[in-house]
């Protein structure tokens, strides 16, 4: 390929947004094989053996199987196949590129829940009073469960002091509890409570019980009510 064309590719890239090491590139005989990264996509652009100055390309498609599409039957100008090549990273690269290297909200969510507090050393199947280390760990879990209710249930000023004297309550309570079996019915009535005081429609109460359930993961009593309540 003449170096007329090689050489205005560069420019292409960047004013694409890629920088220097996104894409490898390698030249045999009539084709240039445009690959990005270590990835399966992949563009060619192939000479006419006949004429430096025209071209066909073949892509990749993201699909599954990633299916290298079959070379068009006409030759086109290099400005065309720049043109083609644009289409594809809009609606070919940019797909994988999101697929691959993007965000996974859904991960996200489910996760944040379980970075929030580790309280997998308390054993609440023992009839014993807490211990100031595991009061903390319930009071920093507890209060992660206020924020995301508030978060997640769009609540009035109203309704998120309710929330906030219900967690408070449960964080005193946990400090006066004669025992982790006693706590463990405080916290299963006062998650009824707010369901209640909140005038939760059925589907939003599920929600709030599983919040809790997700986020206080090492209470099994929550646990077994839960399947009771939630149909």
């Amino acid at each position: 390929m003449l170096k007329e064309y090689k050489n205005s590719l560069p420019d292409f890239f960047e004013k694409n947004g890629f920088k220097r090491n996104d894409f490898t590139i390698s030249e045999i005989r009539d084709t240039l094989n445009i690959q990005y990264k270590e990835s399966p996509m992949k563009f060619r652009i192939v000479q006419n053996q006949d004429n430096f100055h025209q071209f066909k390309f073949i892509k990749t498609l993201f699909n599954p199987k990633y299916t290298l599409r079959p070379f068009t039957k006409n030759y086109f100008s290099f400005i065309d196949i720049k043109d083609s090549f644009k289409i594809w990273i809009e609606n070919e690269l940019a797909a994988y590129i999101f697929e691959s290297e993007g965000p996974d909200r859904l991960e996200s969510w489910l996760n944040q829940y379980n970075k929030f507090v580790n309280i997998e050393s308390i054993n609440f199947n023992k009839n014993e009073p807490f211990k100031k280390s595991e009061i903390e760990a319930l009071k920093t879990g507890l209060n992660e469960v206020k924020d995301l209710i508030i978060e997640q249930f769009n609540l009035a000023a109203d309704q998120q002091k309710i929330v906030s004297e219900r967690i408070n309550y449960l964080i005193e309570s946990s400090k006066r509890a004669k025992s982790k079996t006693d706590w463990k019915n405080i916290l299963i009535a006062t998650i009824f409570n707010l369901c209640v005081t909140l005038a939760l429609d059925p589907e939003k109460a599920k929600q709030l019980w599983l919040l809790f359930d997700k986020v206080l993961n090492q209470i099994p009593l929550i646990g077994e009510f839960i399947k009771t309540v939630i149909p």
